[in-house]
Order: C-alpha cells, then structure tokens, then sequence
C-alpha cells in the first residue's frame, strides 16, 4: 500500500547515514541513503560511487534489537553480547543498479514484511506499537572481485580488521541506528453459523482518513480497538441467529480470548476490546438459530422427533501424564593450540610458548543440537443424550356387557398401542498428546577469546553442518465427536389377562442399544517429526492417542567442523605467561517452537591457557685477525683487531635457546626485529659510512656477518663489543638477557665479546748506501742529494701482502746481485760504510717513552753460498785492541741527525709533528707551543744517540708523525690524535770500518801470538747483518710490543716478501734468515777508500 500526507510508513533513521557499500582504497562521504519500512517490509535505497576497485564490503543484512548496544568512546561494540536480538540477514535486491550519472548508481533492497514481523515476535515483541523505537546494526559480508568470501561481519571490530579500509573509523556509524516503528495491520469482523458455514464478514476500518488517507482503512500496530458484534442476525432465507460465542484469531493462528454465553447477560460475547498486533486479525462470532419446531408427542404417526441434543464433551485436562526430554547441556569444549601446518617445521607447544608471527588453530566439540520438550496427554468424557424409543402393542381381555341380557360377560379383546421413549446417557472417554513445550536449537557458532589470537578471538561458524530437521503441527484434540441417532427398537406386544398390560422395562436394553450406536471420539495428538523420523504421531485414532516417543540424544559434532586455522599471532603482541582462554557457544532456536525459548549461550569452561614467547638469540663473535697480531705475547682470550685492517662481526640468528618444542637450537631469524652491535671506537662500515664509537649499528637481519673497517686513530689497547637483538614483539624499553631471552620477561638477547686493538709495524727499507760504490743508485748524480726514490724493501708485497710495485732488484737483503748498475751487480757494501733505513708503526707508538727497539746480529757465509753461521765482531779502539762488539768494554755508541741533508725530510713534516706533539702532550710540557716547535726542529738537525753496535733503540727524536690530516678524517675525530697514530722511524748502521770476524763464541783472548792476518779470521765471503725489530710502549724494553719478526702469531718480514735465498752473480744459492739486511764483503773496508764513510 501506499502511503502520502504526514502519516507515513516509514523507519525514520534518526543516526547518521547508512552506507551500502564502498570499494578500496577511499570511501565516499555523503552518500545518499533512504532507509523505509512500507507494511513492515524494510526497503533500502542508497545512491553511491560505482566500485573502482576488487575488494568491497557490503551491507547483507540487519540485526533488531530494543535497547542501545554501543557504549560511547569504546571502539569495539559487538550487539550479540548484550541480549536479545533478532536477526534479518537476507537483503535481496530489487531490479539493477540505476544509472544516476557523475559515476554514481542507486540500488534498492529489501527485507519482506513477514521475515521483519517473525524477527520481532521472536524478539516478543508482538505488543510493540506505532512511533516506538528500535535499534538497528549492519550485518556486513566482503566480496573480492566479485565473490562472496562467505563470512558475515556482525561486530565493529571484525569489519573494520576484516581489510586495510582508508578510513575504518566510519564503520561506527553502522551500528546502533536509532529507528521508530510503524505498521498498518488488516481488520476485520467474521460472523459464522454454529456448523461453520459463514454469515457474513467485512472489514474494520480505521476511523481516521483525513490522517492517513482515505484509500487507507488499515490500523496502525499498538492500536486500540473496541468493536461491538451484532447480537443477532437475519439470513437471507429469514432465519434469526443470535451469538452465542466469539473469538480473536490471527492469521495462521489458532483461536484466543474465547467467551460464550447469553449475550444478554455477558456483554462480553459481543463487545470485544484488543491491541492491534503485527498479523491481520479476525473478531469472530458464532451464531445459532432461535426458529422453534412445533411440539409432538413422540409416538404420534406425523410427529418426527427433535433431533438429539449435541454431546457435551468436557474441557480437556492433563491426565497426569506426561514425557519430557531435556538435552540442554552443549557438552561443549575447545581448545587453542599451535598450527603445526602453518608453522611448518616446527611445532609447538602453546602452554610451553609460541612465538609471534606463527599460527594457532581453535576447535570446538559440542552437541549438535540442543531440546526440550514436555508432551502431556490431555483427556476428558464426551457424554452423549441418546433416545431410544419402542413401541409396545398391549393386549388384553376385558369383560363386557354379556351378549344377552342376564347373561355372563361376553369378553371383549382390547388392543393399544403405546411407545416408550427414554434419554439413555453414553458416555466416551477420549485421550490425546499436545507438545506443551518444544524448544529445539541448531547451533550457531563458537566463540573463543585469547590474547594470542588476532584481535583477542576468533568466532567459529560450523563448517559442513546440517541443522536437524523437523515439523511439527499443533492442531491435535477432538477430530470427530459421533452424532447421537434417535433409536427405535421394533415394537413388541405385550399380552395381558384381564387388565390392561403394563410397558415392560427394557431399560437395560435401552441403554445397550444406546452404548451400541455411539462410537468412539476421533482424536488425533499434535505431530512432531525429527529428521525423518516420529516422534508424536498425529494420525486420527479413535478414542486415545498414541504415547509419543523423545527427540533423541544429540552426537557430538565432528572434529574441525567448529574449526579456524592459519590464525597468525599478531607481531606486536608482547610476551605473555599462560593467556587465559574464555569461549562462548551459541544456538539458535529453530522455527516453530512451542510456548517458549529464544537463542541460548553457554560458556565454554576449561579451554586451555596461551604462553606467547618470541625468542631471539645473540651468539655473536668478532674476527680474529691471527695472521696479523704482531703482538709479542698475544691474548688468547681476545680477539685480535688490527688497525686500519677490516674485520668481521658475526651477528647469527641461529642459536640455543630454551629446550622446548619448536624452540632449541635453530634459527630464530623469523622473529628477530632487529640486531645491532656497538663498538666503543670509531669504525667503517664496509660501504665507507663513518660511525662514531658507542653508537648502535643496526644489521639487516638475514646478514649474518658484516664487515667493518678499524680507523688508524682508535687506541690500542682492550675493549668490549656489545651486541644485542630484539624480537619482533618487543615493546619500547624492552629488557635483555645473555645469549637469549629464555626468560619471557625479557623481549632483547645480548651478547659481549672482549677485543684488543692492535698496531702494526711494517715497511721497513733500505733509503740510501753511503759507499760510494752505490752512490748512483740513490742520487741523481754523484754529488747530489738529490734523490732516485730507489730504496731496497723488505720484499714485493706491501704492508698486507699485496704487490707494493716495485721489483727486483730493489728487495732485502743488499747482496751482490742487488746493484741495478751493469757491471756492478757483483758489488757488496765495503765495511765501515752506514746505510740508512727507515719503518713505519700504527698505533699508540706517539709518546716520549715510545720507540723502536733493533737488535742486530752478524752472520758469516762463504762465497760458494756454503757454512752460514753466526758470527763475533772485534774492532780496534784507541783504548784496546781486538775489542769485542757487544762486550762489557764495548762502549762504542752510535748517533743518526733526523734531519739530515742525504735524507731530504720536509722541514714541514718536522714542524708539524712538533706541532702535534705539542698538542698531545701539552700538559705535561713547560714551553710555548712556538717555542716547542723551534726546540723540536732544532734537535732534529742535531745527533741522537741510538745504542750501541748490538743495541739499537730508535727514539722519539728520529720518529715523524705521517697519519691521516684533518682534511681525511671525520670532523668529530681528533685531528692532532689521528696524525700522530702512524709513525715513521728513520736509523742508521754500519759496523765498523775495521772489522775481524771469527765464528760465534770463537775466545779470541785466549788467542796467543796473533795478529789481524790471523788464518782463524773469516774474511773470504760475507759478512750478513740481521735485524730483530721490535716497537717498545712506555719505555718497557723488557716487554716489547709487537715485533717485525718472531711475533707467536704471524711473521710481518715474509707478509711482506722477504726472500728465504738469494741466488749471487757468482751462481752460489745463500740461503737467508728473515731480518737479514745488507751484505758486507768479509775482506774489503773502507779503509780502501779515500774517505772513511764515502764520498756522501
């Protein structure tokens, strides 16, 4: 119907807006929506932006409910948790989408009347009237490209997590809609003769048109309505009926509010007052004749007795009888355990711990269906007013007058005739079965609660599930009461004497004859059937039905039907001890019941408790750099970090952790959010990016090792590096443990491994030979100080084994063959001639106790290359003669001028490591720093002694700092303090002039009349001198620092290429020892020479 004017139809939406649906990525606001219940059927129109994307949520349904569900500023409102509710979950669309042009279509649905009016009787709701106010929420389903994804969304939270919506707040507003109700309801009076048949009918019509519109005679729902019956009626063929009963029947229903009785004296029988509700109503009255027959006496030849009376069949009442069943206990439990197949291939065990990231299934086992029922038998006695009539011919003799006068009575043979009728009462027992109540509930769903499962729970729609099936009919009693016949028995005569015969007394057969011709009542029970089978058979039977059966014992429903998997324990969920579990089972009360019920829940008790434990690990480990520890005794329990060299730190997400299922020794990359290390020195990364010292380096988690680069500036000396790394779910502040966090308290693992930086010492070569000899090797020309760059290393390689460029001959040791001059390849160095040298070190070697430690020795080797051996020098002095090198009476010193001409050091370099210096130790200096400066280069023009012959201590006068300038370093770098960090160390030797070599131990004082042509002195072949270089810290020459060559570790002299032979012009193959120098003929001096010490 229709509805215009201000009286309108309509559920008013009071609340905001109510959205169909939407597509991703943005939602549209504004949307047009119309919301209207015409006769009880909600129709829904909405006018929105046509889909752009694959992924849309759309509105399927409603949930009616009385009071609001929603609490404000909370923002999750779940209406099914706070009581009764009805549910419309089929919105059906009516025509194709319309074309409304700018993009937009207009949609119309619709939710028919009779599903919204049996949604509000379940919710007992039938009283509910005009203008009052329900509540309505969005019942949501998500489609992705345009497939049902067949899950309903009836809680804000599920909806909003369901995908990444733009803007999930505006879900909100879906939910507790405030609407008022309205419904017109058809009317209408009925009025019937007593065997069924109708009289007459019409509608009632609602009293006020110029409201609601003259086409419209229908009542508003919760009308009031008095309406008055005719007290009697006239049919068409003139007969009179008057009311004797009347009732109130809705449609499909049975009848209500029965009264009967003299309209005259009950008011009530035709006077009825009621509510309108939500189905079409009938007022109904029953009406009988009041024509009378004219009177007969039975017996009369015309006279056609009055039918019998109807039989009076009592009110039916419970016989005490009665079958009830009852399985209202779901049985029911659940459990949330770890996915094994999700989490492949580890399993776990959830009250032991499960980590983030993995996966938890939920089960639930419970009764399939829910009942109960109470039938009852109902019974009564039918008494029936049966006639039974006879009639009796009398015979008799009776005297009359005598045929002749005087004579004797002649007798006169008398006849009559008379019928005997009596009412003979009857009387029928009747029984039958009525389902006074039936409840029967399939089940909905389960719902289980923990803090590791995706926002706090999970609902379980049962999957493969059949509800049961069952009918039921409520129209048992009396199908048939038998209709009383008038009996008459066939007429007897009843011979008499002389007197008239008296009727007999044939009651008893009255009465059987009466017994016999009423059957049994017809009656039928109500009929109920489940799943295919009876339960209460409502057949038509005679006399009793039959006693019903029970619904049987619900089974258990099947593993995994109230099953979800793949549930992901949400990332940022801390660790947690033993979560509680809390679960909710819900079913629903299926259609049909009967006197009662609605949708029942049950707490599910006993369902396990969650552990949430994200492990993470820390079993670092720093390089050690063996092959380059110089150290003289090396710390085994450090590992070695050389400076300017790279090293490697291990960061493993492997390890132990707790011994647990799926925890143990493994990899715990997966649920590592990050790891870091931290050094308390500066450091590269080996992409060049500077990182200063304490500063937490973040390592991208599947990179196991990293590689850095130690600067030349970072003290030597011991350190700790700490690492550490963070689960996944680690909160702000997290605190850590060792190795691991097996304790779930902590979310971070640490580690600490103990280092030492080390320095270096290296590239120590030969810059000049003073005999002259080798003059044009190193100078330009003869005379000049200017220099070739030619110098002899310690091998090819440089400082770490790599090709240094130069080639041969310029390597140690300076033998015959090592002169690049032809025709002077064969030459060795006369004795008495010094050659320069100088070395490099890295590390803390900058301090005035710093220095560089050489210990020469002397070795003897024949031409042929045959016999080396260790050797004993002796010289000539003015104070003794053949005095041992090395002895207590040796007391010869030799002294090197840093800033000599030969040695072409810039002025600029001796500055500026007075300068830096100056800087270091200021403190501890009593000078300017101008005046530093000009003592500093002063001093350097000046001799330094360096030892003796056999001990040579290179100090800090003969030291230049060469580190990296400001200009190479990071600006938070101390400038002074990198520049000072490497070191070069300038020296000088010869032996003496006038040398007389024996072999090693050789007791030349216990020599007697010799002299210096002695045959025991070895002169035909060379005398080798060797080096031992060691750096000294602090002035502890009894503890050096590192060494050249005999470090325990590694060996610097052969990193750098240091020759095991040397193969001489002369075709003999000598073999070397590293360290050794320079070769100094064993018969020529320079004493040959115009000049002691050469010509430069």
């Amino acid at each position: 119907m229709n509805r215009n004017c201000k009286y309108v139809i309509a559920l008013i939406l009071i609340s905001t807006c109510f959205f169909y649906d939407f597509t991703l990525p943005a939602k549209a606001l504004g949307d047009d929506v119309e919301v209207v219940l015409d006769d009880g059927a909600i129709k829904f129109i909405t006018q929105n932006t046509k889909a752009t994307t694959g992924i849309r949520y759309k509105t399927t349904g409603f949930m009616v409910y009385r009071e609001p569900r929603c609490e404000p500023l909370k923002v999750q409102c779940d209406p099914s948790l706070k009581g009764k509710l009805a549910k419309l979950p089929h919105l059906t669309q009516v025509g194709d989408d319309i074309d409304i042009g700018n993009g937009r279509v207009e949609t119309r649905f619709m939710i028919p009347e009779i599903e919204v009016s049996t949604a509000l009787e379940n919710l007992q709701l039938e009283t509910i009237s005009e203008g009052d106010v329900l509540y309505l929420s969005a019942i949501f389903n998500i489609y992705i490209n345009g497939n049902d994804t067949g899950i309903r969304y009836y809680d804000l939270q599920s909806i909003r997590n369901a995908q990444p919506w733009a803007n999930p707040n505006e879900f909100r507003q879906y939910y507790d809609i405030e609407v008022k109700y309205q419904k017109d309801t058809y009317v209408r009076y009925v009025m019937r003769k007593e065997d069924g048949s109708a009289i007459s009918s019409g509608q009632i019509e609602y009293p006020y048109p110029d409201i609601i519109g003259e086409d419209d005679k229908e009542w508003p729902v919760g009308s009031e309505i008095t309406f008055t019956l005719k007290k009697s009626v006239t049919a068409n063929d003139g007969t009179v009926y008057t009311i004797f009963k009347s009732y109130l029947q809705e449609e499909g229903g049975e009848p209500k509010f029965v009264v009967e009785g003299d309209p005259d004296l009950n008011p009530k029988v035709t006077t009825r007052n009621f509510t309108v509700g939500l189905k079409k109503l009938d007022v109904v009255g029953i009406y009988r004749s009041d024509k009378d027959e004219p009177g007969c006496k039975p017996g009369d030849p015309d006279c056609t007795p009055p039918p019998p009376p109807p039989p009076q069949c009592e009110i039916p009442r419970e016989t005490g009888a009665a079958r009830s069943g009852k399985a209202m206990d779901p049985i029911v439990s659940a459990s949330v355990l770890a996915d094994h197949p999700s989490n492949a291939p580890y399993s776990f065990d959830v009250l032991q711990g499960i980590p983030t990231s993995e996966h938890l299934f939920t089960n639930a086992m419970a009764r399939q269906y829910l009942f109960q029922h109470r039938f009852v038998e109902r019974g009564g006695i039918c008494t029936f007013d049966v006639a039974v009539s006879q009639t009796y011919i009398l015979t008799w003799t009776e005297m009359g007058p005598p045929a002749v006068e005087g004579g004797p009575p002649t007798p006169m043979p008398m006849t009559a005739t008379e019928t005997r009728q009596e009412t003979m009462k009857v009387k029928r027992e009747y029984r039958y079965w009525k389902i006074e109540n039936l409840e029967i509930y399939q089940l909905l769903r389960a719902d289980v609660t923990n803090y590791a499962l995706p926002s706090g729970g999970v609902k379980m729609a049962p999957q493969g599930y059949t509800p049961p099936y069952y009918a039921v009919a409520t129209n048992g009693g009396i199908v048939q009461v038998p209709k009383p016949q008038t009996i008459a028995l066939p007429s007897e005569t009843v011979p008499g004497t002389n007197a008239r015969p008296s009727l007999p007394n044939r009651l008893s057969q009255f009465q059987t004859e009466a017994e016999q011709s009423i059957r049994e009542v017809q009656v039928r029970n109500d009929t109920l059937s489940f799943n295919g089978t009876s339960v209460m058979n409502g057949g038509t039977v005679e006399k009793a039905g039959p006693s019903p059966g029970s619904i049987p014992e619900p089974s258990m429903t099947a593993n995994r039907m109230l099953y979800a998997d793949r549930l992901m324990i949400e990332r940022h969920k801390t660790n947690r001890r033993s979560a509680s579990s809390q679960g909710t089972i819900y079913y629903g009360l299926m259609p049909n019941a009967v006197n009662g019920g609605d949708d029942a829940s049950f707490p599910i008790h006993g369902i396990n408790p969650v552990t949430v434990h994200t492990p993470t690990v820390m079993y670092a480990a720093v390089s050690d750099d063996e092959a380059h520890n110089q150290k003289t005794q090396p710390n085994a329990s450090r590992a070695a970090l050389i400076l300017e060299r790279p090293f490697t730190v291990a960061l493993p997400t492997r390890g132990a952790h707790v011994n647990r299922p799926g925890y143990g020794d493994r990899d715990y990359a997966k649920y590592m959010q990050a790891k870091q290390v931290q050094f308390p020195f500066d450091v590269y990364r080996s992409d060049g990016t500077f990182v200063p010292k304490s500063t937490w380096i973040s390592i991208p988690i599947p990179e196991a090792m990293s590689n850095f680069y130690l600067p030349v500036w970072v003290d030597e000396g011991e350190y700790t590096v700490l690492f550490r790394s963070f689960a996944e779910n680690a909160p702000s502040g997290a605190t850590t443990e060792g190795y691991a966090n097996f304790d779930l308290a902590h979310h971070a693992a640490t580690d600490a491994i103990a280092v030492e930086v080390i320095g270096r010492i290296y590239d120590f070569h030969v810059t000049d030979v003073l005999d002259p000899s080798w003059e044009l090797v190193f100078r330009r020309q003869l005379g000049s100080k200017e220099p070739t760059g030619a110098s002899y290393w310690t091998g090819l390689n440089g400082l770490d084994g790599a090709p240094r460029g130069n080639h041969a001959p310029y390597r140690l040791p300076v033998a015959p063959g090592s002169h690049p001059s032809k025709g002077y390849q064969h030459f060795a160095v006369k004795t008495g001639y010094a050659f320069k040298f100088d070395l490099k070190t890295k590390g803390n070697l900058f301090g005035p106790a710093d220095s560089v430690h050489i210990k020469p020795s002397f070795y003897f080797v024949d031409k042929g290359g045959k016999r080396r051996q260790e050797v004993d020098l002796y010289t000539h002095t003015p104070e003794k003669l053949f005095l041992k090198i090395g002895s207590k009476e040796d007391k010869l010193q030799r002294e090197v001028v840093l800033h000599a001409r030969l040695r072409n050091i810039a002025e600029s370099r001796i500055r500026s490591t007075a300068d830096v210096f100056y800087e270091l130790f200021e403190p501890q200096l009593s000078l300017s720093k101008s005046q530093y400066v000009e003592q500093w280069r002063r001093l350097a023009e000046e001799k330094t002694a360096i030892g003796s012959y056999t001990d040579l201590m290179l100090p800090e006068r003969l030291r230049l700092f060469i580190g990296p300038a400001a200009s190479q370093i990071p600006p938070s770098v101390h400038a002074a303090r990198a520049e000072a960090s490497v070191q070069q160390w300038y020296g000088e030797f010869n032996v003496p002039a006038q040398v007389y070599i024996v072999p090693k131990g050789f007791d030349l004082s216990r020599q007697f009349n010799f002299n210096d042509k002695a045959p025991f002195f070895l002169k035909d072949g060379y005398l080798i001198v060797n080096f031992d270089i060691k750096t000294i810290r602090n002035g502890r020459k009894e503890a050096p620092h590192l060494q050249y060559i005999h470090a325990p570790l590694t060996n610097q002299w052969q990193r750098e290429g240091g020759r095991s032979e040397v193969n001489l012009p002369s075709g003999a193959l000598i073999p070397l020892r590293d360290g050794d120098i320079i070769f100094y003929y064993g018969n020529r001096s320079s004493l040959e020479d115009y000049q002691v010490g050469g010509t430069h």
